[in-house]
């Protein structure tokens, strides 16, 4: 549909996927989602999208390397992103949130939370 916002969402917990995906779209965000960090770029690579939702851990790219490879190496530079996280981020990993434009949301976070961070940024 035209005027949809498009969502990309990257997970590797197959629930905390369903999860995001069912929240997102409920409130009429068309969304596709990747528990594979390296099928997630790819895809970043081909499409556009409005918005970047990733985990920090994964397994062989981790949420803040998905990041910064959207960032230095794919054309689309006003996606929007944010990184979830129940980890407490190093300074270093701070500074690279703010080098990239990234908002960070930690988990456990409430539907209504996500829902909230995503309208207010892509409003």
């Amino acid at each position: 549909m035209f005027g949809r916002k498009k969502i990309i969402v990257v997970d590797d917990i197959p629930d905390v996927l369903y999860l995001l995906r069912s929240v997102l779209e409920f409130q009429g965000f068309d969304v596709v989602s990747y528990q594979n960090p390296e099928d997630a770029k790819n895809a970043l690579e081909s499409e556009k999208y409005d918005l970047l939702i990733t985990d920090y851990y994964m397994g062989q790219l981790n949420g803040l390397e998905l990041i910064k490879h959207v960032r230095e190496n794919i054309g689309n530079k006003e996606i929007k992103l944010i990184l979830l996280t129940i980890k407490n981020m190093t300074e270093d990993e701070k500074r690279q949130l703010v080098h990239y434009n990234t908002i960070l949301l930690e988990k456990p976070f409430s539907p209504n939370d996500l829902t909230q961070k995503v309208q207010s940024i892509l409003s």
